[in-house]
């Protein structure tokens, strides 16, 4: 059975409290408190945490609200001696009428009970604020009142999670920020989400078919009680709930404001959903308490930002596309200056609105290219868009500072041929060439699995295209390394790779294929190893060139060699290293790798020593000697 992943909480009321603001308190910190209540965002882990720290305090298993209301009293009074664990107000507040009648009850059975300590679960959404902390700190005899938020996943919690179903966590969490669905890490229930689509069918191919599967998935009502209390009453539609986000998030974004509330409020940074003349209040209510927002009932924001940027630009384009009066132009003065260029805080809603409406393309293409080509989708683009979007990008002075992620610069990069071909072929090799040219390779040497800009549906043309910027040394090494990782990466199911990158390697050793910083070196090394170059030929294909103190793919290489070696490995680099020690370990000595021999025989003793012979580790001991200088062992 896997332990539980430790969670933590942070106070947020009462403000006087000692322990207030920091963010570092687990539920063990308060148990010597009376009462608390425990919030959260659905599928953070409410539940779990109380089933777990009602264990530890060998306190009854916790209640559903909705049965601490129904059932006789003489089913809780074997509780009253330890802390009653309420589970789910937030349950028994859906579908009521008055949100306020569910916590009379509860308040009701509590006070006939003598005011028992006690822990009660919410979704923030469904807390009232105020007016429910007023209410419980009402019962007679009660202690104060602790309100506890519960914090999202940390990074170790999720790496421990993903463990659990798959090799690679650090990586996994990687790509998930790639593609645009980091906000499924932090979430419990999300990050299973995320994790079985992923292995039932791959990460995305697109930043918009990413952002429209996290969103559908934030729209779904997961909790069974919340599915059966609704059961009655008519729900609107996946796809309204979704078109209603996106009204919110385009008005909040455009708006400059910060949240919605679902009544009238005097707070300067907040929208009511009284304001909203269109759409229907129930959509509208059934979308700002969904996952896709966060927080008390009382100031519900985006869940992420970049959510709220998609939806709100998909939501213009369903507008426009509507022909009810809002028109592109309309649109577009909404969210440019006086300048015509989009306003700093509505780049990215402009980049997705450019993403999805073909009519304010162009002019957005125009106004801001960085924007859309970073901030958006552009692989829908035609063959002309993206061409004049690259030129654009060309100019733009904003090229060079922004580090856009690999999703959107796969989607850049696209499936269509021309646009890339022409800049790789042209003989114009300024810096904003350059630049534009690494960052399309960047997008095409990570995409996620093979799809339609894998370099597998690509001309012959254009794998020429990309092989001979590996050979040219008028562009810049960076930019030719980035090359080499885009053949590597995307012919990797493809019976021609293993020749080209074997060919290439020789090109290298025999010193006809221009390598000064060894960067293609440490890219081929890294793309062949292990599994097209066995252990015991690393050791051919140690650099030649001068030794520079910059640290790139070659280095990393040598450094990363023990841990990406298994059992097997490790013994032939050993073996072939004693046999080879004289002539191996000056070169390493001479780039400053010399190290490497030192984490090869430890590691190669923690997993062998004990069942070697002595002859044998006399052997691998021949690679050391004592250090005269200072206690312990040196190549």
């Amino acid at each position: 059975m896997n332990s539980p992943v430790p969670r933590t909480v942070r106070l947020t009321e009462p403000e006087d409290d000692e322990r207030f603001g920091r963010e570092d308190l687990s539920l063990a910190d308060f148990r010597s408190d009376h009462s608390y209540v425990l919030l959260g965002e659905p599928g953070l882990g409410k539940s779990t945490e109380f089933e777990t720290e009602a264990r530890r305090v060998r306190a009854p298993h916790p209640v559903p609200a909705r049965r601490f209301i129904s059932r006789g009293i003489e089913s809780h009074l074997d509780g009253q001696a330890e802390p009653l664990f309420i589970d789910g107000l937030d349950e028994v507040r859906t579908g009521s009428v008055d949100p306020r009648s569910p916590l009379d009850k509860i308040l009701a059975r509590l006070d006939t009970l003598g005011t028992p300590p006690f822990r009660l679960s919410c979704r923030s959404g469904s807390w009232l604020g105020a007016g429910d902390l007023r209410e419980l700190s009402s019962l007679p005899g009660g202690a104060p009142l602790r309100v506890l938020h519960l914090n999202p996943l940390c990074r170790e919690g999720v790496r421990r999670i993903v463990s659990r179903r798959r090799d690679g966590a650090d990586v996994f969490i990687i790509e998930a920020f790639e593609h645009g669905m980091d906000s499924f890490l932090w979430n419990p229930q999300l990050l299973a989400v995320l994790l079985e689509s992923v292995e039932a069918a791959g990460w995305p191919e697109s930043p918009a078919e990413a952002f429209g599967i996290a969103c559908r998935e934030l729209a779904k009502e997961r909790n069974i009680d919340h599915q059966d209390a609704r059961r009655g009453i008519v729900r609107p539609s996946q796809d309204a709930v979704l078109s209603a986000a996106g009204e919110l998030s385009a008005l909040m974004l455009i708006a400059g404001k910060g949240g919605w509330t679902a009544t009238d409020t005097d707070n300067p940074d907040l929208l009511s959903l009284h304001e909203v003349e269109t759409g229907d209040r129930a959509t509208l209510l059934a979308a700002l308490e969904s996952a896709v927002f966060s927080g008390p009932a009382t100031f519900r924001t985006p869940a992420h930002r970049l959510v709220a940027e998609f939806l709100g630009g998909r939501y213009l384009d369903e507008r426009i596309r509507a022909l009810e009066g809002v028109t592109v132009r309309r649109t577009l003065s909404l969210v440019m200056g006086h300048d015509g260029i989009p306003l700093p805080d509505l780049r990215g809603l402009s980049a997705w609105l450019a993403a999805f409406n073909p009519a304010a393309r162009r002019t957005l293409i125009q106004a801001d290219p960085t924007g859309v080509a970073f901030d958006g989708d552009a692989s829908g683009f035609s063959s002309e868009e993206r061409w004049e979007l690259f030129e654009r990008l060309e100019k733009s002075p904003d090229l060079g500072r922004r580090w856009p992620s690999t999703a959107s610069l796969g989607a850049l990069a696209g499936s269509r041929d021309r646009p890339l071909r022409e800049l790789v072929s042209s003989p114009e090799r300024s810096s904003a060439r350059q630049n534009l040219v690494w960052l399309l390779l960047r997008g095409l040497a990570s995409t996620g699995r093979p799809g339609d800009i894998a370099l597998g549906q690509r001309s012959e043309a254009d794998r020429r295209g990309i092989e001979n910027i590996v050979r040219d040394p008028t562009w810049r090494d960076d930019v030719r390394s980035r090359a080499l990782s885009a053949l590597a990466r995307l012919l990797r199911d493809d019976p021609a790779r293993r020749p080209l990158l074997r060919g290439l390697l020789a090109e290298l050793k025999e010193g006809r294929l221009p390598d000064d910083a060894n960067r293609l070196l440490g890219t081929l090394l890294d793309s062949l190893y292990p599994g097209d170059l066995p252990p015991g030929e690393t050791w051919d294909y140690l650099a030649v060139a001068p030794f520079t103190h910059e640290y790139g793919a070659y280095q990393r290489f040598w450094f990363d060699l023990v841990d990406r070696s298994s059992q097997t490995e490790i013994r032939e680099l050993l073996d072939s290293l004693c046999v080879r020690a004289s002539e191996v370990i000056p070169q390493l000595a001479a780039h400053g790798l010399e190290e490497v021999v030192m984490e090869i025989l430890a590691r190669g003793l923690e997993l062998f020593g004990d069942d070697m012979s002595v002859d044998d580790l006399y052997h691998w001991f021949e690679l050391v000697e004592a250090d005269l200088q200072r206690p312990g062992l040196m190549p």
